[in-house]
């Protein structure tokens, strides 16, 4: 019957259904198993029912509709849960045949099961009702149960050991779960560490949307705390559009069960746009039920940035390398290209710039090309260094040739490390091709200026010999007894004729300009007594024109500069001459003051103001250019060639100034420039005198110009002198007579000639007719072309007189000579000089080929009691040199034979041999910058600039002789000497050559006369070496001639000679024998001078 029998399941648990319904069918049993006790009601399942096995879930419905009419042939077993006292009373108000505790092993619960089927043949307990009765509690609720003591002391006994085990197993899983909740909070304080330590902002939402979990970086980027996001909505915390996307995103998540990622751009409070990243994903709990979702975001904006940054420069570095025309390349260490922008590609031969990767120069050149290129990269990438700007001629596969510039930089890795090249190369082709041309028209331009200068030299030099004949014949017929006519007629011819020459003069000078060859010579010149001299050379124009010509100098400009006379004489006599010229009344006015100073540099203002026609504002620029002058007709009008101003311009540039014109038509011009100036020391000559003699004396000044009243005034004023200003004679008589009422007389009266109305002669009469008015002594102005003004003076007794305009120095000397004065300290100093007597007769060699200067030297030293021998040249010098034991070697630079340096350096080589010295001082008329020091490199000791001054040469002697042989002079006392020096308005500064010969007015007789003799022949060497192009002896000719007029004061042929001497230093010799022509007016000049004094030593001294 048991292989026919079934076994019913009831249980309600699905789960525990099917593995009860496996196991039972396992062991060979037939099973009907179901949740519903309804199915034992089945006709065709109960009567094949051999056993009922009823799980504790589903033993209150079986009571409530089965247990009452089940036949009681069907045993039941019911299956408690573990420990479950519930579950055994139910069972035993059932009737169960046996109770089983479901965690049983499956064996045992097997071979129950059979057991319960076995006892089926017998009736199954009957219910509790009929045996004894026993109550019982459970949940509230009394159960009556009739059982067997046996029985029930079986099942009890069965409970106490399933509670036994059940306590056992409890405690065990008791500890279990301790300690497992125990890593539980140690893996949530983990995760919860980690979740706020991780840089992201988290959260999670439950399926409604509410926010179960929020980290402290969500917070922060929410700026609230937690408990106001816990429980929270995106509704609650964003704005409706917002929310509205991030719900979605969200639903996306649920339903599709895939992971979400985005980038989203927000605003902050404050403006800020900001981006972040946000990732989201489902959760699900233990079941794999999806329960809401969770997320991170962090904010990327500086990667977002940095990317569109990146993004935006290879953008621009992508641009670059399309857009620049150079050929731009970047390659390895092994010279392989790894990109080329598209000027390379083209230039190479290839469609794409891709085509060029991988490959070398090798694939697009000549080998030569090649490997030239290999060399200089792996020079820069061992060096490190660019190799910039080389030019290279790149042959290219086709035959074609390009020049380029290249430069290759080492290129480098993000640690530093040298990964290979980048080259940019420009094609320089055409630039080639135009430096080409540009070469060949320079040569052809510096053909033709050459065949410029050669022509204007030659016809320089045609028009001048004519020129000269014409002039110098003209001068002498003007000498002779002539008619009325003829005398106007030669003055015109003689006139015409300089004229010419400064025609021909400018346009050689501008023609030097412009071909870059004018140098500026740097020398020292005395500001106030080139300004005079200058003037005085303009002031006869002026004063036939009947204008006022005077000079005002600021007190704070430096006397002693250093620089140019000569071209910056030449740009004011061109103002000067200018204004002049276009001027028909009234006055000029130059002025001179400050426009900076530096400790080694003054820069000068120039202003040349005139009362004239004035120019239009729109010639202001035009008139500085060639050949321009601000109206074509006055060219006609008033002639010139209109270069004057060009080269002013010009002069003044090399001058490092400016030149500028404010003007007014119908009120007159002010032409103003500026010119830099180096500083020399002052020698101490100052113009000043005994206070007895000048301080506190009162003068009055008679002009009727404003202008020269206040010029007059301030100078006076300067040397402590108190000036009275009269503006006419009439004014003068009435100062006069007031004084003399009062019996306060003026010491000294300072008057005009040429004034409206009375002159200053008739001030002197009617002064002399009241009965001596005028006491003191009278200096009177008077203009150069005045002839009878000078025996009006002798008829009037007045002694001193001065023709305008006048010099500092000249009005100085006047007062001086009118007071009785004039010479007293001089002579003074005159005779302290020549008295001198040296410490120590010295044995001194004069190496010397002037005959002047030998002759000069020679007084002196004599008559300071030393010995002195002469050599003509160097090599005379380094024969006596040998012979005798020198105390001293005066060394001139300039000699014929052998120069000073040479000789110099012989004597110091042959000393060396002996271990010998002699002191050796160079004497030399070079001044110019680096001239000292090519001296003491040759071995000289020291240094002197002629002319040599008495003092200078007295105190060298002296430093000699106590042993001192270095330093006997500093360079400040070699400008300062070359400063010195107040030339009047004569060819001869005779007091500067008397102090040049230690005031002995009969030492400077001898040198004069040596004078005499030597500079004709040294002009008419300088004419022979010029036709013969013997530059070498023309240059000797211009030292020698340079060193005599330094001895005599005559700064401007000392200048021009200098200038000749220095242009064929530098192989630039003079094209024209124009410079000759005024050194031989110099020199004629002074020797027609010296003729007239020579033999009268008082005039000397009265000069």
């Amino acid at each position: 019957m048991l292989g026919m029998s079934q076994v019913v399941v009831l249980e309600r648990s699905e789960p525990q259904r099917e593995a009860l319904t496996y196991l039972l069918r396992e062991a060979g049993l037939k099973v009907v198993a179901g949740d519903d006790p309804a199915v034992i009601r089945d006709p065709l399942i109960l009567p094949q029912v051999s056993l009922i096995v009823i799980g504790e879930s589903a033993l209150a419905g079986f009571r409530q509709s089965v247990a009452g009419w089940l036949p009681r042939s069907i045993p039941l077993m019911v299956l408690t849960e573990p420990g479950s006292f519930r579950g055994i009373v139910q069972g035993l108000c059932v009737g169960a045949s046996d109770i089983v505790s479901r965690d049983r092993p499956a064996g045992e619960l097997i071979s129950r099961v059979r057991q319960a089927m076995e006892s089926a043949e017998g009736d199954r307990p009957p219910p509790a009702e009929n045996r004894d009765e026993l109550l019982i509690e459970i949940d509230g609720r009394t159960e009556r149960i009739n059982v067997a003591t046996e029985k029930l002391l079986g099942l009890v006994a069965q409970v106490c050991e399933d509670a036994t085990r059940l306590q056992k197993r409890y405690d065990a899983e008791l500890t279990q779960r301790r300690r497992v909740e125990s890593a539980l909070m140690e893996s949530e304080a983990f995760y919860q560490s980690l979740v706020e330590a991780l840089p992201l902002a988290m959260f999670r939402k439950d399926l409604e949307g509410r926010i179960t979990f929020a980290n402290r970086l969500l917070c922060q980027a929410l700026r609230r705390p937690p408990e106001e996001i816990i429980g929270k909505t995106d509704y609650d915390l964003f704005p409706k559009d917002l929310a509205e996307k991030y719900r979605t995103d969200d639903r996306r998540v649920i339903e599709t069960q895939q992971d979400f990622e985005t980038t989203e751009e927000f605003e902050t409070p404050e403006g800020e746009r900001r981006f972040t990243h946000v990732l989201k994903t489902p959760v699900h709990d233990a079941s794999g039920k999806t329960v809401g979702i969770q997320g991170v975001f962090s904010d990327v904006t500086d990667r977002i940035r940095a990317e569109a940054a990146l993004e935006q420069e290879r953008y621009l570095l992508d641009s670059l390398m399309r857009s620049i025309p150079d050929n731009i390349y970047f390659k390895d260490t092994e010279g392989k290209y790894l990109r080329i922008n598209p000027a390379k590609a083209a230039s190479s031969g290839l469609k794409d710039p891709k085509e060029a990767i991988g490959k070398s120069d090798a694939d697009f050149f000549s080998p030569e090309h090649a490997e030239r290129a290999k060399r200089d990269e792996e020079e820069v990438m061992r060096t490190g260094q660019p190799l910039i700007g080389k030019e290279e001629r790149n042959v290219y596969p086709d035959g074609t040739v390009r020049w380029m510039s290249t430069t290759k930089l080492p290129l480098r890795d993000r640690q530093g490390q040298i990964i290979g090249t980048f080259g940019v190369s420009r094609d320089i082709t055409q630039l080639k091709q135009a430096q080409d041309a540009l070469k060949e028209a320079a040569e052809a331009a510096e053909a033709a200026n050459k065949a410029k200068s050669d022509f204007l030299a030659n016809m320089s030099h045609e028009i001048r010999t004519p020129l000269n004949a014409i002039l110098g014949m003209t001068e002498l017929v003007l000498d002779t007894p002539l008619t009325p006519v003829q005398r106007d007629y030669l003055k015109l011819v003689h006139e015409s004729g300089e004229s010419l020459l400064a025609v021909i003069n400018d346009i050689l000078d501008f023609s030097k300009i412009e071909a870059g060859k004018l140098l500026l010579d740097h020398a020292p010149f005395d500001i106030r007594e080139f300004v005079g001299d200058t003037l005085k050379s303009l002031g006869l124009r002026a004063h036939r024109k009947g204008l006022e010509l005077a000079c005002d100098i600021a007190h704070n400009v430096p006397a002693a500069l250093i620089g140019d006379a000569h071209r910056l004489r030449q740009v004011v006599v061109n103002l000067v001459g200018n204004a002049i010229k276009f001027t028909e009344q009234g006055e000029i006015l130059l002025s001179i003051s400050v426009e900076s100073q530096h400790d080694k540099e003054v820069v000068l203002h120039f202003r040349v103001s005139d009362t004239g026609i004035g120019i239009p504002a729109d010639k202001f620029e035009t008139i500085f250019g060639a050949f321009e002058q601000a109206d074509r007709s006055t060219t006609r009008r008033f002639g010139g060639t209109g270069l004057g101003l060009a080269i002013s311009a010009r002069l003044v540039e090399l001058m490092q100034g400016r030149i500028w014109v404010e003007s007014e038509v119908g009120r007159g011009s002010v032409f103003h420039f500026t010119a830099a100036f180096a500083l020399a020391e002052t020698d101490g000559r100052q113009l000043s005198a005994s206070p007895e003699l000048l301080h506190g004396l009162r003068v009055l000044v008679v002009d009727d110009n404003s202008t020269n009243r206040r010029i007059l005034a301030e100078m006076l004023a300067s040397w402590g002198m108190i000036p009275v200003l009269a503006a006419s004679a009439d004014e003068a008589l009435a100062l006069l007579r007031r004084q003399s009422a009062e019996g306060t007389p003026f010491g000294l009266v300072v008057t005009d000639v040429n004034m409206p109305g009375q002159s200053g002669f008739d001030l002197v009469r009617s002064a002399q007719n009241e009965g001596g008015l005028c006491r003191g002594m009278v200096v009177m102005l008077t203009s150069g072309d005045r002839a009878d003004d000078l025996e009006t003076c002798r008829q009037l007794g007045v002694s001193t007189y001065l023709i305008k305009p006048i010099k500092q120095s000249e009005l100085f000397n006047a007062i001086l000579q009118a007071l009785g004065a004039a010479h007293t300290e001089e002579w003074k100093a005159a005779a302290l000089s020549t008295e001198r007597q040296t410490s120590q007769p010295l044995d001194v060699l004069l190496a010397e080929d002037s005959s002047i200067n030998q002759k000069l030297a020679v007084g002196l030293l004599e008559r300071w009691g030393h010995r002195v021998t002469v050599a003509n040249d160097g090599v005379e010098a380094v024969t006596l040199a040998k012979e005798f034991p020198y105390d001293l070697i005066l060394m001139d630079i300039q000699m014929p034979e052998m120069d000073g340096l040479d000789a110099t350096r012989q004597i110091r080589a042959w000393e060396a041999e002996r271990g010998e010295h002699r002191v050796i001082v160079a004497m030399t008329a070079h001044a110019l910058q680096g001239d000292r020091e090519r001296c003491l490199e040759a071995g000289m000791d020291d240094y002197l600039t002629k002319p040599i001054r008495s003092e200078q040469l007295f105190q060298l002697l002296e430093r000699v002789a106590r042993g001192e042989v270095r330093g006997a002079l500093s360079s400040a006392d070699q400008h300062r000497a070359a400063a010195a020096g107040e030339p009047q308005h004569c060819p001869v500064d005779w007091q500067h050559a008397l102090s040049t010969a230690g005031g002995d007015p009969q030492l400077l007789q001898q040198v004069a006369a040596a004078f005499c003799e030597e500079a004709p022949l040294q002009i008419r060497r300088l004419r022979d070496s010029f036709l013969q192009q013997d530059w070498k002896r023309f240059e000797r000719a211009a030292h020698t001639l340079k060193t005599a007029f330094g001895t005599f004061g005559v700064a401007a042929a000392q200048h021009c000679a200098a200038a000749l001497e220095r242009d064929c230093k530098e192989n630039n010799p003079p094209s024209s024998d124009e410079p000759i022509d005024v050194l031989e007016r110099h020199v004629n000049a002074m020797l027609a001078e010296m003729q007239r004094h020579l033999l009268v030593p008082a005039a000397v001294e009265h000069r």
